[in-house]
């Protein structure tokens, strides 16, 4: 985040500098004007015998009607290809290893639908190409999110674990299958495993009041329904699909390699 203060990693000495005052302050504005909260309840329940408890604790609240929209601090993430390796003694030698990649992307249900499977494909030619083929390492992390506010952006985060001496080479396969799924896209196989797994999981998703509660909080909040069209859009998905969203991300070349890598111990006689 190029240094921006409100990105700035806590350290012990900022403990002390902390304004209690200000916080409880801060706090107790927040928390003055209830007329824009929304509320959501799920679940099983009767909503004749809600609506006076609702009324009674809800409706009690304080409310002075301000008007309020979000304001852009503009804590954007760092633009073009920059890395970062450095030296850190640590309990167990080992090189730690985080990528990441940030780019424009509109904000819908079907990019994060392809995001979420360009991730979970990754997570399949990983597993296979790193863990399995050279085994030098118990796994690779892929994740990836969708932001609507203040910009609409996609970020793909990998990370892994592996030996000093394999970092270099393992790192060069992480970029090279992420570099062929955007030229030639994934393989049917992997990509109906994906599927696969989405549709089964959604069906046992919509069996929880969990998932309505954010399903119902992100439509309020963003606009987009994750529920309407969820198995048509999955459904939907071609290679082509997926090497596109994929590529579109990758040429934008706003990509973060750091590396922590245990120091080299002298060999003993």
């Amino acid at each position: 985040y190029m240094h921006h203060p409100r990105r700035a990693r806590i350290k012990a000495d900022m403990i002390d500098k902390m304004d209690y005052d200000k916080i409880l302050s801060m706090y107790q504005d927040r928390y003055k004007d209830a007329s824009d909260f929304t509320f959501i309840f799920v679940g099983n329940v009767n909503v004749e015998e809600m609506k006076p408890l609702i009324a009674e604790y809800l409706g009690s609240l304080p409310a002075i009607n301000r008007k309020e929209t979000f304001k852009d601090n503009k804590v954007d993430m760092r633009q073009g290809v920059y890395k970062n390796e450095f030296v850190r003694k640590q309990e167990t030698a080992k090189a730690s290893n985080f990528v990441l990649l940030n780019g424009d992307c509109k904000y819908d249900l079907k990019n994060d639908i392809l995001l979420s499977m360009t991730s979970q494909i990754l997570d399949l030619v990983y597993t296979a190409k790193v863990r399995e083929d050279e085994g030098g390492t118990y796994g690779v992390y892929v994740g990836g999110q969708l932001s609507k506010y203040p910009k609409e952006k996609a970020l793909l985060q990998i990370v892994f674990e592996t030996a000093p001496a394999k970092r270099e080479k393992l790192m060069q396969i992480i970029f090279a299958e992420l570099d062929n799924i955007a030229k030639a896209g994934p393989s049917e196989g992997d990509l109906n495993k994906v599927k696969e797994f989405m549709l089964k999981k959604h069906a046992e998703d919509l069996k929880e009041n969990s998932y309505w509660l954010g399903s119902i909080d992100e439509y309020l909040f963003t606009g987009m329904n994750p529920i309407k069209d969820y198995e048509q859009i999955v459904n939907s998905i071609t290679v082509k699909d997926i090497q596109k969203f994929t590529d579109d991300l990758f040429k934008q070349k706003n990509e973060i390699e750091v590396s922590m890598i245990s120091p080299e111990t002298p060999d003993k006689e």
